[in-house]
């Protein structure tokens, strides 16, 4: 269970919906027709690590150079 860990490690939880209306891609989670705009995903694992990064270098002091 997550919640178990963020009581013993500095965590995060992201819930991104990739849907993406102009393609017709909308149903939601747990549905027949859902689908994922996989478009969406460079946007979402972008956001996910910056925050990760943000996390690391406040709590931990940690320098990550990215070329």
């Amino acid at each position: 269970d997550f919640s178990y860990y963020t009581h013993h490690f500095p965590s995060l939880f992201f819930f991104f919906f990739l849907a993406n209306t102009q393609k017709g891609i909308s149903a939601e989670l747990h549905t027949p027709n859902f689908q994922i705009d996989e478009d969406a995903f460079e946007y979402a694992i972008g956001a996910m690590l910056y925050s990760a990064l943000r996390l690391m270098n406040k709590k931990y002091k940690v320098v990550i150079f990215l070329t």
